[in-house]
């Protein structure tokens, strides 16, 4: 790997609060905070008891598992089966720890990504929690630096009112033939539209979405996500890591690039970032770079 093409991130992550990968002596900022549906969201304090959820963004660098890459259009959809929700699809892949570099601690900031993650996770529940981890069943209290977590986002959303129907364009050509009149996938083409997942190269590229389950493969990538908490009656914790941005640094089989790292992405003055809790929507490039709000960085209106 060439040093320069890391170097203003690296330096621009050390100073950020919202990165994973950094020690936090002084503890973590942020709580968790629930909306009118009971689902809790890590945010930014509240100063008073009327201010709005403002979900933090964090971030960590890891390397993508093949083996369990789900960022296919449609998903891990390959056809209905069984216990199978087409609604609640999901676009997942698995981040483990990165190899280790010549000149970038990498992989000795991983088990500062597992430590302060299990830390946020553990300030709402000490119970085993589904969904996040690739070891869940064995609960969050493992002592283990080089476990895995997952991040992802949901294949569809419904559309609101008045919003342009992609679903003849962005979910139809991806249905099985067999399938296209079953009506769970008329219900869905109806009434969804399929969300774009925010993957960017290292020059603000946009990875088409059709490209994003190839190009993630052997990838370092950096992730930004938000995590959210639910649990419904007697049931396990679920917590989700939901996906803001992908990065690609690198692909092992692809030598890496040699241009500078691009400033859009990282600003070394932010201290954190945040997004409003809202409907999720298909956008283009997020501006990191808005102006800021009380030295957080807001997602554009």
């Amino acid at each position: 790997m060439n040093c320069n093409n890391f170097e203003h991130l690296y330096e621009s992550l050390l100073v950020d609060d919202t990165y994973l990968g950094n020690l936090k002596p002084d503890g973590l900022v942020g709580e968790w905070r629930r909306d009118n549906q009971n689902v809790a969201h890590w945010c930014v304090p509240k100063k008073s008891p009327t201010d709005n959820i403002k979900r933090l963004t964090l971030s960590a660098i890891g390397s993508v598992s093949n083996a369990a890459l789900n960022m296919a259009p449609l998903g891990a959809y390959k056809g209905m089966r069984n216990n199978f929700s087409l609604i609640r699809t999901r676009r997942t892949a698995m981040l483990n720890e990165p190899a280790a570099q010549s000149s970038f601690r990498l992989d000795q900031d991983w088990s500062n990504v597992v430590k302060n993650l299990n830390d946020i996770v553990e300030k709402a529940t000490l119970e085993n929690v589904e969904l996040l981890y690739n070891d869940s069943p064995n609960g969050i209290n493992q002592s283990e630096t080089t476990r895995s977590f997952k991040f992802g986002s949901p294949v569809f959303v419904e559309r609101p009112p008045g919003v342009p129907s992609n679903s003849h364009t962005a979910i139809r050509p991806y249905i099985l033939p067999s399938e296209v009149d079953l009506k769970d996938w008329k219900d869905i083409l109806d009434k969804y539209n399929r969300t774009d997942i925010n993957v960017f190269d290292l020059d603000g590229n946009r990875v088409p979405d059709d490209d994003v389950q190839d190009r993630l493969k052997d990838a370092t990538v950096l992730v930004s996500f938000t995590l959210r908490l639910w649990k419904f009656k007697e049931r396990a914790t679920n917590v989700c890591a939901d996906i803001f941005s992908v990065i690609i640094l690198y692909q092992s089989t692809i030598e890496p690039p040699t241009a500078p790292f691009h400033s859009k992405f990282i600003n070394s003055s932010s201290s954190a970032h945040l997004c409003q809790v809202s409907s999720p929507k298909n956008q283009m490039m997020p501006n990191l770079l808005a102006n800021p709000v009380n030295g957080l960085r807001t997602l554009p209106s």
